[in-house]
């Protein structure tokens, strides 16, 4: 892979196993179909990273808006500019926690896993703000391995202003994987998974789209005693007794 100089790309360099030096591809997936179904609890914007040239494309518009940029980003370099620096070290340890998670759980399952944790970028106002990041690969090659990613980006300054330092590696379309590690000073902890079912994840973000129990029983083609049961299972999984505590740690904890 060609090096184009920044820490984050060096760091990818370490593991050929996840990152692809080919253009060819294979397995792609619909990035409509993923953006339908993720959640975003604030202000976002989401760019695809092309792997072997560190290139970025789809760039939705709020980057502009919400960074103060004059033009639209064309590589990578121009984003991990934004990252704030003292950040940057947590940023690269994060990802590197999250490939030897992806490679112990096999790189073939490399798509139905998303890639989560928080980290501070500058914003039009020259201050920096909280921002909830999202990873997934979108194209492979041949041996799973990444020709590109999505990449998902989602103001959090109004939930927290807090870095967690947790990097959560979870399962999305139909896998049930999660994976949490805290990354605190040299030391890195992992935490006993926290498991909800496909069903629970669903109506979590419904809660967190604001809907009530009628109107997610409704657009789910279930009973309304049976989405409250749901839901009462969630906030006692999760530990929380409001939905406002209930979305921020579900934001923490990379749920959502």
């Amino acid at each position: 892979m060609e090096n184009n100089e920044n820490q984050l790309v060096t760091s990818w360099d370490n593991y050929p196993e996840i990152f692809s030096p080919e253009k060819g591809v294979e397995q792609q997936l619909s990035l409509v179909d993923l953006l339908a179904d993720l959640l975003f609890t604030g202000n976002y914007y989401y760019y695809t990273i092309d792997i072997l040239g560190q290139a970025i494309s789809n760039q939705h518009p709020n980057i502009l808006k919400t960074h103060g940029l004059a033009d639209i980003p064309k590589t990578l370099n121009e984003i991990v500019e934004l990252v704030h620096s003292d950040d940057m070290g947590f940023v690269i340890r994060a990802e590197e926690a999250a490939h030897r998670y992806i490679l112990s759980v096999g790189i073939q399952h490399i798509q139905s896993l998303k890639c989560c944790y928080c980290f501070r970028m500058r914003v039009a106002n020259g201050t920096y703000r909280l921002f909830h990041h999202q990873s997934i690969s979108i194209v492979v090659d041949s041996k799973f391995r990444m020709v590109k990613s999505l990449n998902i980006h989602t103001d959090i300054e109004h939930i927290t202003s807090v870095n967690n330092n947790i990097v959560t590696v979870m399962g999305i379309r139909g896998n049930n994987e999660f994976y949490q590690i805290l990354i605190n000073d040299s030391k890195m902890h992992s935490f006993p998974a926290l498991k909800l079912t496909i069903r629970e994840c669903e109506i979590l973000r419904y809660i967190a789209k604001g809907f009530s129990s009628e109107k997610i029983a409704e657009a789910l083609g279930i009973t309304t005693n049976t989405c409250r049961t749901h839901r009462k299972n969630l906030f006692r999984k999760i530990g929380c007794h409001s939905v406002a505590s209930l979305i921020k740690k579900s934001t923490d904890l990379g749920l959502l």
